[in-house]
Protein backbone atom coordinates (compact mmCIF):
# COMPACT_ATOMS: atom_id res chain seq x y z
CA UNK A 1 0.00 0.00 0.00
CA UNK A 2 2.70 2.69 1.01
CA UNK A 3 4.17 1.29 -2.53
CA UNK A 4 1.55 2.17 -4.60
CA UNK A 5 0.99 6.15 -2.30
CA UNK A 6 5.03 6.39 -3.22
CA UNK A 7 4.31 5.50 -6.88
CA UNK A 8 1.49 8.04 -7.37
CA UNK A 9 3.44 11.01 -5.46
CA UNK A 10 6.74 10.06 -7.90
CA UNK A 11 4.23 10.26 -10.84
CA UNK A 12 2.66 13.51 -9.96
CA UNK A 13 6.13 14.96 -8.49
CA UNK A 14 7.07 14.05 -12.23
CA UNK A 15 4.25 15.90 -13.72
CA UNK A 16 4.05 19.02 -12.24
CA UNK A 17 8.35 19.17 -13.39
CA UNK A 18 7.12 18.33 -16.76
CA UNK A 19 4.61 21.06 -16.46
CA UNK A 20 7.04 23.36 -14.60
CA UNK A 21 9.57 22.96 -17.65
CA UNK A 22 7.29 23.50 -20.39
CA UNK A 23 5.93 26.45 -18.32
CA UNK A 24 9.76 27.57 -18.20
CA UNK A 25 10.46 26.61 -22.23
CA UNK A 26 7.29 28.70 -23.26
CA UNK A 27 8.17 32.10 -21.23
CA UNK A 28 11.66 31.86 -22.98
CA UNK A 29 10.65 31.88 -25.82
CA UNK A 30 7.64 34.40 -25.68
CA UNK A 31 9.98 36.73 -24.12
CA UNK A 32 12.39 36.52 -26.78
CA UNK A 33 9.99 36.86 -29.53
CA UNK A 34 8.55 40.31 -27.62
CA UNK A 35 11.89 41.75 -27.44
CA UNK A 36 12.45 40.86 -31.10
CA UNK A 37 9.57 42.72 -32.49
CA UNK A 38 9.93 45.47 -29.94
CA UNK A 39 12.88 46.89 -31.64
CA UNK A 40 11.64 45.26 -35.56
CA UNK A 41 12.48 47.88 -37.95
CA UNK A 42 9.87 47.63 -41.00
CA UNK A 43 10.88 49.52 -43.81
CA UNK A 44 8.20 50.22 -46.41
CA UNK A 45 7.84 52.36 -49.65
CA UNK A 46 5.58 55.46 -50.01
CA UNK A 47 4.80 56.61 -52.83
CA UNK A 48 3.43 60.97 -53.71
CA UNK A 49 2.98 62.31 -56.85
CA UNK A 50 4.40 65.76 -56.36
CA UNK A 51 7.02 64.22 -54.31
CA UNK A 52 7.73 60.71 -55.64
CA UNK A 53 9.26 57.63 -53.91
CA UNK A 54 9.98 57.63 -49.91
CA UNK A 55 11.04 54.39 -47.49
CA UNK A 56 9.08 54.62 -44.75
CA UNK A 57 10.35 53.22 -40.91
CA UNK A 58 7.01 52.10 -39.64
CA UNK A 59 8.10 49.34 -37.16
CA UNK A 60 9.49 49.63 -33.67
CA UNK A 61 13.24 50.07 -33.93
CA UNK A 62 15.57 52.12 -36.17
CA UNK A 63 16.51 50.68 -39.66
CA UNK A 64 20.18 50.82 -39.58
CA UNK A 65 22.85 49.54 -42.64
CA UNK A 66 20.19 50.66 -44.67
CA UNK A 67 21.22 49.97 -48.79
CA UNK A 68 18.85 50.87 -51.10
CA UNK A 69 18.37 49.60 -54.73
CA UNK A 70 16.45 50.19 -57.45
CA UNK A 71 15.56 47.98 -61.03
CA UNK A 72 14.44 50.53 -63.36
CA UNK A 73 11.37 50.36 -65.60
CA UNK A 74 13.31 48.40 -68.35
CA UNK A 75 13.64 45.73 -66.04
CA UNK A 76 17.50 45.63 -66.62
CA UNK A 77 18.49 43.96 -62.88
CA UNK A 78 19.03 45.93 -59.45
CA UNK A 79 20.98 49.67 -59.70
CA UNK A 80 21.89 52.31 -57.92
CA UNK A 81 23.21 50.32 -55.05
CA UNK A 82 22.69 53.61 -52.08
CA UNK A 83 23.79 53.62 -48.51
CA UNK A 84 21.07 55.67 -46.55
CA UNK A 85 21.16 57.30 -43.04
CA UNK A 86 19.48 55.30 -40.02
CA UNK A 87 15.71 55.91 -40.50
CA UNK A 88 14.67 56.27 -37.00
CA UNK A 89 10.48 54.79 -36.38
CA UNK A 90 8.50 56.81 -37.78
CA UNK A 91 10.48 58.47 -39.95
CA UNK A 92 11.33 58.29 -44.03
CA UNK A 93 13.73 59.12 -46.46
CA UNK A 94 12.89 61.28 -49.90
CA UNK A 95 13.98 59.04 -52.90
CA UNK A 96 14.04 61.58 -55.80
CA UNK A 97 16.84 59.80 -57.97
CA UNK A 98 15.09 56.78 -58.54
CA UNK A 99 12.19 58.69 -60.97
CA UNK A 100 8.18 57.99 -60.79
CA UNK A 101 8.45 54.99 -62.01
CA UNK A 102 10.87 52.62 -60.81
CA UNK A 103 9.87 48.36 -61.73
CA UNK A 104 11.09 47.50 -58.39
CA UNK A 105 12.56 49.21 -55.38
CA UNK A 106 14.65 47.10 -52.82
CA UNK A 107 16.12 48.23 -49.77
CA UNK A 108 18.25 45.53 -47.23
CA UNK A 109 18.68 46.42 -43.63
CA UNK A 110 19.41 45.32 -39.69
CA UNK A 111 17.80 45.88 -36.91
CA UNK A 112 20.22 46.58 -33.52
CA UNK A 113 20.44 43.14 -32.82
CA UNK A 114 22.42 43.22 -36.88
CA UNK A 115 19.77 40.70 -37.43
CA UNK A 116 18.85 41.45 -41.69
CA UNK A 117 15.50 42.30 -43.18
CA UNK A 118 14.92 43.06 -47.23
CA UNK A 119 11.74 45.08 -48.10
CA UNK A 120 10.90 44.72 -52.15
CA UNK A 121 7.76 46.84 -53.77
CA UNK A 122 6.84 45.44 -57.22
CA UNK A 123 3.48 46.79 -58.86
CA UNK A 124 3.27 49.09 -55.59
CA UNK A 125 3.38 46.08 -53.03
CA UNK A 126 5.74 45.96 -50.54
CA UNK A 127 6.96 42.20 -49.70
CA UNK A 128 8.99 41.91 -46.21
CA UNK A 129 11.53 39.10 -45.84
CA UNK A 130 14.11 38.28 -43.39
CA UNK A 131 17.78 37.68 -44.49
CA UNK A 132 19.43 39.70 -47.62
CA UNK A 133 17.65 39.15 -50.79
CA UNK A 134 19.30 41.89 -53.10
CA UNK A 135 22.96 41.22 -54.52
CA UNK A 136 26.06 41.96 -52.67
CA UNK A 137 27.66 45.16 -53.86
CA UNK A 138 31.52 45.82 -53.16
CA UNK A 139 31.61 48.41 -50.96
CA UNK A 140 33.02 51.11 -53.46
CA UNK A 141 30.39 50.42 -55.75
CA UNK A 142 27.53 51.77 -52.88
CA UNK A 143 26.86 55.33 -53.25
CA UNK A 144 26.15 57.50 -50.04
CA UNK A 145 22.62 59.17 -50.03
CA UNK A 146 24.43 62.68 -50.10
CA UNK A 147 25.89 61.77 -53.53
CA UNK A 148 22.86 61.31 -55.15
CA UNK A 149 20.79 64.56 -54.39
Amino acid sequence: MNADKSRVGLWISLAALTLSLVATVTSVYFSQASLRTSILPTLVFVYSVDSGWAVRNIGNGPAINVVLAVEPSSGSGWQSPTQLYPVPVAEQVWLPWVGHNPKRLGVTYTDAYNRTYTSICDNDLTVINGGERLPEWPRDAVKRVWERH
